[in-house]
């Protein structure tokens, strides 16, 4: 009682005693515990007193059930639940009762779950008979204390390890669910029971579990007529918590439901839909959880529930709902100065909460389950007389829901429809977005933002973007919106259509989206200002290497500063205000963009300034961050690091200090705010909105947790920053590595998944830290004789952990986002560990005078002539293992999917669209584990192959196999492709096994069968059929395989060479996707395969048996040149003429009309990207050039008669040369001037062609000889 007391002294001797016995005599303290509790002491002791007993031993036999209930002796519990069932048979105060019915069924779930339900019979009696009471006060403590108990004891009906009949707990379950005495108490502790009965079973159990189901619907209806009766009877709390629960069950059992929604459904809707003025309506928070609990269901059993059809066909959930919803939606009022917002928090505060705000949550729920098929129609359908309609606040309930299925509408299967649908959208937005009404014109706005968002792959090129993107460029201008509220809208709508846009289309729009936000940057107010910033940031992103910024930042610069001198003058305190930073985060941003050179003297101004003002992260007593702004504070520092690099060093310490506090913290919610959240639960009068900050979510090992998310939100952003950090400064972050290694393990292992994929992006930035460093380090220590062992083994040393952390988080990760992300982090790390840092560091200084205007933070990834093998061996077997585990996982999930499929009854259209969005993610995730094959065979070549026989031959050659998906063989033949390229030795190094041989004769055929079309021939017999089985995709990575095959390993191929080109000009007249005789990469990648095996069989003795059809097939091959439809394979086609050109092949250069068709590929080539890439700056460009001139020094000896080289030509023909003269293109002249004058002397048509201008009268430099350019003629 002292414990309760307001009096300190009495209070603080009760805690000191309390304190002394419950280390010393633990078991004492719980017997005085019941003591008190009971009748002899009741008088005496008042309602909260008895209440804090309760608390108190509930903490110690439940809470420390470990350290007290199981060191006591087998008398000492026998006392402990003797005395608790005799406390709540003496207990008149319900409250108190229903308390220790708590600690007694939570000691008893303890005991049965350690020793079986069996362990505490009188228990279970004692419970069953209070259940059955007359009493309905005895009734409700007795299912009070059965709840905890009561899945133990349908468990073991299960399991089949007990007596106990299961039907008797659900025939009580069903007697007291209809029982409204005690205010509804009794039914809903009945419900409680009947929620830990249905948890234990699964699905199948239909037959035992549906009688209750439906027994749980009739309590509702009668505890909803009690209400209406006399709602001081059963309160709309009681109703409230009564649905919850029922929300709970059906989230863990929703078939239950669906197989009775039959029944159900409509007079859920029916009461949904009754108005205020019915006599039978439900209060509104009744009506708020009928519908989660529809949409409950939605969600949990999708594929089901859309196959619940109404009269006409459509589903019925969406036309039933979605009305309902949208009615919801137009429940808006009319807000007094909703125009003017001042701060960004009021700009963005709607009806949070309100009726309106449910509905759109619940359009959205519906739309994404049930997918676009199921919804498009009903949405559009409901939607047009909102939109339509005088009232402004069902257009803004048209425009809020259309805005909302935008996000679903984009995955549109019919492309006609989809056209349609964009089309329309942009109609309307754009007529919306001039309404007199401002609200109507800010959702408008929203709209666009999400359309750009969600349909950007439309947009990108500027498809239906030049319409919104003028509305929104003047909904943002002063002169047409004077709502600040509105004008932030149209501003928020401009950034998405910036992130969404095209490089070149956003270039040439950004001078007049500049000087827009300029304008408004001038203009105000401060709500607008803000957004400018933000704009101005998102096209720096968006337009990041574009000279524009730097042409603008003389204009753009000032205008920024004079914003901060107004932030700075307004600060009271010394400190800049937060609009005061965003600024300054907009200047560093613009300066990094305009790159140093231009910046670094305002860069060096900002961070004295900043200096100055003691603008530097700074903590508490606490140890958390001094105030809100330090966020703002550390995004600016990282952006001068990013531009100052070292010269920001001296002053980053605290800037470093605060990022890594923020990664420390612990984003889980304590014990003590979950215990006052638990309390706020039992206090039904609390209002307090302090459980807000706390989420559930769920973590990497399938566990769910409690966490803060305003902690989520400041560690994302430290995150962030820290990554960004690091990239920036690469070596000089290595003084911190040790610390950042514990903090990117605390990233990894957090319960949040934002917090976990930066962790895992970190990952590689620490290996590249690391060698970096050691880099320079070597270089800069003249003791240190072999530099590049060194690196490798600081490399080595840190690679371990990084392995370690990433291969866990890839197995145990659940999401396919994440897992992808950690792949890609695995991938990164093992190129970063691979890398010749001395290379790059030594080229990165001699490069850095002209680098030093636009800074790069990428690092070149090594090739095979560079790379360093680092792994071990157990190492390359630890990373092929997890990559096996998420391939395997994978095909376990597709399985599944498909196995639901079947159980759901006929496939419709939306599980076709369901298992394809599946594929099309489990395409990528497979992509993803392809790479990181590659990587390794990239990275250590034949070193890796017999780690990729062992675990991953099987497996591949399985999936490569005519009758498997398409693609699991796109995936096999991807991985076969990189084995080729990089992991099979190479023929020049003696020190390295060739497998050549034996890899060739497990998979050539089955790539030579793909390009023909047709299954494989039996091992050993090349041979081709007619059999049309093949994809154009697959062919395409055959094709390319089948090449590089030939010129890597010319000797291994020679037996597979008549078959492969049999094959391959299969694969070329059956063109590509547009069917025979069309060209595309396909055709392209086959056609350079053609080359490379001529090439590769001629470097072979034995090729001169086929001289006169390979001279024949070199024909055909030049006539398909050049290829442009895979500039990639088309750049290496051109590469391989010039070189056989060079080398004089006389299959090419030998006739004449081959060296015309030559000279005309060599010429359309030459200067241009859509065949060569990067042009006529590339060495490529240049080496085509001088064949030009080899070329036509051969041109000169042939005659237009006779197809033989002469050194003397007949009198009576026409040289080859004086006959091209006058069909020479400007192209072709230029290219002889270009060689300069010591060179042209030595080519005879140079004075052919000087002779025949003078006929002409007119000169060889000036003249427009060229009737026609050279490849019109050979066309002709």
């Amino acid at each position: 009682q002292d414990l309760t007391t307001v009096d300190n002294e009495k209070r603080q001797k009760a805690e000191a005693l309390y304190h002394s016995l419950k280390s010393s005599q633990m078991a004492d303290l719980i017997i005085l515990f019941l003591e008190a509790l009971s009748d002899r002491n009741r008088s005496e002791l008042p309602h909260s007193s008895k209440l804090l007993t309760c608390i108190l031993l509930r903490r110690a036999v439940v809470e420390e059930y470990e350290s007290t209930f199981l060191q006591l002796n087998s008398n000492q519990k026998q006392l402990v639940a003797d005395g608790l069932m005799f406390c709540i048979e003496r207990e008149r105060d319900s409250h108190v009762r229903c308390k220790l019915g708590d600690v007694c069924g939570e000691l008893g779930d303890l005991i049965m779950s350690e020793n079986g339900p069996d362990s505490w019979p009188q228990l279970v009696e004692y419970a069953m008979a209070k259940c059955m009471s007359e009493d309905p006060a005895h009734r409700e403590i007795g299912l009070v204390v059965l709840k905890p108990i009561a899945g133990h004891l349908a468990q073991s009906f299960v399991d089949k390890s007990s007596e106990i009949n299961v039907t008797t707990l659900v025939s009580l379950c069903q007697t007291c669910l209809l029982d409204n005495s005690n205010n509804g108490k009794v039914a809903i502790s009945a419900l409680l029971v009947a929620q830990s009965v249905i948890s234990v079973f699964e699905t199948d159990a239909s037959e035992i579990l549906n009688p209750v189901i439906m027994t749980m619907f009739r309590a509702f209806n009668n505890l909803f007529l009690c209400h209406l009766h006399d709602n001081q009877i059963i309160s709309e709390a009681k109703l409230c918590l009564f649905l919850e629960i029922l929300i709970e069950i059906a989230e863990d059992k929703p078939m239950l439901f669906v197989s009775q929604l039959n029944l159900l459904f409509d007079p859920i809707v029916a009461l949904l839909n009754k108005s205020s003025n019915d006599a039978e309506c439900a209060p509104q928070s009744v009506k708020l959880l009928l519908l989660e609990f529809l949409v409950e269901l939605c969600e949990s059993s999708p594929k089901i529930v859309r196959k619940i059809k109404g009269t006409r066909g459509e589903s019925l959930f969406a036309s039933k709902l979605v009305p309902l919803c949208l009615k919801w939606m137009a429940v808006r009022e009319v807000v007094a100065g909703w125009e003017v917002a001042v701060t960004a928090e009021e700009a963005e505060s709607e009806e949070w909460g309100s009726l309106s705000e449910v509905g759109e949550s619940a359009v959205s729920r519906i739309c994404s389950s049930l997918g676009v098929r199921s919804s498009y129609k009903v949405v559009s359908t409901e939607i047009a007389p909102y939109l339509t309609s005088d009232q402004w606040q069902c257009q803004v309930a048209g425009l809020r829901c259309l805005s909302l299925f935008l996000e679903y509408s984009a995955a549109i299967p019919d492309a006609a429809l989809l056209t349609m649908h964009r089309r329309e959208v942009v109609e309307t937005l754009t007529l919306f977005a001039t309404n007199k009404e401002p609200r109507v014109r800010a959702t408008a706005y929203f709209a666009i933002s999400q359309f750009f968002l969600f349909h950007r792959d439309s947009l990108a090129a500027g498809h239906h973007a030049d319409p919104l993107l003028k509305v929104a460029a003047e909904g943002a201008a002063m002169n047409y919106n004077a709502s600040p509220r509105v004008r932030r809208h149209a501003l928020i709508a401009l950034i998405s259509i910036v992130d969404c846009s095209q490089y070149e289309y956003l270039e040439q729009r950004a001078p007049q989206l500049l000087s827009l936000l300029c304008s408004c940057l001038q203009e105000g107010p401060l709500l607008v200002q803000e957004q400018c910033l933000s704009a101005i940031s998102s096209m720096v992103e968006s337009l990041r290497g574009s000279d524009i910024w730097a042409s603008c930042y003389s204009n753009l610069m000032p205008l920024l500063k004079q914003l901060l001198d107004f932030a700075q003058a307004g600060a009271s305190d010394g400190t800049l205000p937060v609009f005061g930073l965003k600024v300054l985060e907009c200047c560093a941003i613009v300066g990094d963009a305009a790159g140093r050179d231009v910046f670094v003297a305002d860069c060096m101004g900002i961070m004295k300034m900043l200096v100055e003002m003691r603008q530097l992260p700074q903590e508490d007593s606490s140890g958390d961050l001094r105030h809100d702004n330090e966020v703002a504070v550390l995004k600016v520092w990282v952006q001068i690091a990013r531009c100052l690099r070292a010269e920001a060093l001296p002053h980053l310490n605290p800037v470093v200090a605060a990022l890594f506090r923020l990664l420390s913290i612990d984003v889980r919610a304590s014990p003590e705010q979950l215990s006052r959240l638990e309390a706020e639960k039992d206090d039904e009068d609390d209002e307090d909105d302090e459980d807000d900050d706390i989420e559930m979510v769920e973590t990497a090992d399938g566990n769910w947790v409690a966490i803060r998310c305003s902690a989520v939100e400041e560690q994302s952003a430290a995150c962030k920053l820290t990554l960004l950090l690091v990239e920036a400064l690469q070596e000089h972050m290595y003084v911190h590595l040790p610390a950042l290694h514990e903090h990117v393990k605390h990233m990894i292992d957090s319960p949040h998944e934002d917090i976990r994929s930066y962790g895992l992006v970190m990952v590689p930035e620490l290996i590249r830290c690391t060698g970096k460093a050691a880099a320079w380090e070597a270089l800069n220590n003249s003791n240190i004789t072999n530099k590049k062992d060194s690196v490798v083994e600081r490399v080595r040393g840190a690679l371990p952990h990084c392995l370690e952390a990433l291969i866990k988080a890839v197995e145990t990760e659940s999401t396919l986002e994440l897992i992808m992300t950690g792949l890609q982090a695995l991938r990164q790390t093992v190129i970063y560990a691979c890398t010749n840092w001395i290379e790059i560091v030594v080229n990165e200084a001699n490069n850095a005078v002209s680098a030093g205007n636009k800074m790069k933070f990428e690092t070149t990834p090594p090739t095979s002539s560079n790379r360093l093998k680092v792994l071990s061996h157990q190492q390359m077997c630890d990373i092929t293992l997890c990559s096996r585990t998420v391939l395997r996982d994978s095909f376990q999930r597709r399985a599944v999917l498909r196995a639901e499929g079947q159980v759901s009854g006929v496939r419709d259209d939306d599980d076709v669209d369901d298992e394809r969005n599946f594929m099309e993610e489990s395409l990528e995730l497979h992509n993803n584990v392809a790479e990181m094959v590659g990587t390794l065979f990239k990275m250590h070549g034949a070193e890796y192959f017999p780690v990729y026989m062992e675990q991953w031959h099987e497996i591949i050659h399985n999936a490569s196999q005519p009758f498997c998906l398409k693609e699991d063989r796109q995936f096999s033949y991807y991985v076969i492709s990189d084995v080729i390229e990089h992991g099979l030795g190479n023929n020049h190094n003696n020190h390295v096994q060739n497998f050549a041989a034996q890899y060739f004769g497990l998979v050539m055929d089955l790539l030579i069968a793909v390009c023909a079309n047709n299954a494989p021939p039996p091992h050993g017999k090349h041979h081709v059929h007619n059999e049309d089985s093949g994809d154009i995709q697959l062919k395409r990575t055959c094709c390319y395989a089948i090449g590089i095959a030939a010129e890597l390993y010319p000797t291994e191929f020679a037996p597979f060479v008549q078959a492969a080109l049999q094959a391959l000009w299969v694969c070329v007249n059956a063109g590509d996707a547009e069917g025979p005789g069309s060209r595309g990469p396909t055709t392209d990648n086959a056609i350079s395969a053609v080359g490379l095996i001529l090439e590769s069989a001629e470097s072979l003795s034995s090729a001169s048996a086929c001289g006169k059809t390979f001279n024949f097939v070199w024909g055909e091959w030049l006539s398909y040149l050049p290829l442009k439809d895979d500039v990639d394979e088309g750049g290496k086609v051109i590469a391989q003429l010039v070189r056989l050109v060079n080398h004089k092949h006389s299959a090419l250069v030998g006739q004449r009309d081959r060296l015309i068709m030559t000279l005309s590929i060599l010429l359309m080539v030459i200067d241009s990207e859509e065949y060569i890439p990067g042009g006529s700056n590339t060495p490529l460009s240049v080496q085509c050039k001088e064949c030009v001139g080899g070329l036509l020094t051969l041109a000169a000896g042939f005659s237009i008669k006779s197809n033989s080289r002469s050194p003397e030509s007949s009198p009576d023909s026409v040289s080859f040369s004086q006959w091209l003269a006058p069909f020479l293109c400007d192209k072709l002249r230029n290219i002889v001037a270009e060689l300069g004058n010591s060179q042209l002397q030595q080519y005879p048509l140079y004075q052919q062609q000087q002779q025949f201008a003078a006929s002409q009268g007119g000169c060889f430099d000036g003249s427009p000889l060229a009737t026609a350019p050279i490849f019109d003629v050979i066309m002709r």
